[in-house]
């Protein structure tokens, strides 16, 4: 054959370099791949406990706002938790209100004004439903799209609190003449 002509010191020259690379890119890929498994399973490990919210920066530069994790509600097992409470603790826990958190979150895109983006920096910010816009001023949305999600809204958000007024009071006529009569989401006069 072929081989049989040619002297191995030549056939050590030509394959030499190759042979020489595809070990070295399998030795390098069991070395890293150990690494990277060390890496994952340490980052398995216990996490640690967040008890305010912390504005941190991403290695790309974007800020995300990071929550402390909401203990699960206890289902049935609260009165009973309760009785074993002394009268001066009893006290103290009646006194305090109940976490408002909405059953059902609404399509905020009901709103004029509001898109996908804007949707998604209110709900990041725990804004879910009709009833929080309509309880909110024009400068606590805006506050919340701008500056604090760097969202680019159009407008001031005041209309979106008279329209969230609308859809709380389920006024669905009242709602459509008042979002006929805006103009790129905003009051004309």
């Amino acid at each position: 054959m072929f081989f049989e002509d040619v002297p191995i010191t030549a056939i050590a020259i030509c394959y030499g370099p190759l042979l020489i690379t595809v070990l070295g890119f399998i030795v390098f890929a069991a070395l890293t791949d150990a690494d990277a498994r060390r890496t994952y399973l340490r980052r398995l490990g216990k996490t640690s406990a967040v008890d305010r919210p912390i504005l941190a920066e991403t290695p790309a530069g974007a800020e995300v706002l990071i929550r402390p994790r909401r203990p699960a509600a206890p289902a049935v097992e609260a009165p009973k938790a309760a009785a074993k409470v002394s009268s001066g603790e009893a006290e103290m826990v009646a006194e305090a209100p109940a976490p408002a958190v909405p059953a059902v979150e609404d399509d905020l895109k009901l709103i004029v004004g509001i898109g996908p983006k804007i949707e998604e920096a209110l709900k990041a910010s725990g804004i879910t439903t009709f009833a929080q816009i309509a309880n909110m001023t024009s400068e606590e949305l805006t506050h919340i799209v701008k500056d604090e999600h760097n969202v680019r809204m159009v407008g001031d958000g005041e209309t979106w609190v008279k329209q969230a007024q609308f859809l709380v009071a389920d006024d669905v006529e009242g709602l459509q003449a008042y979002q006929d009569s805006l103009s790129g989401g905003q009051e004309t006069e």
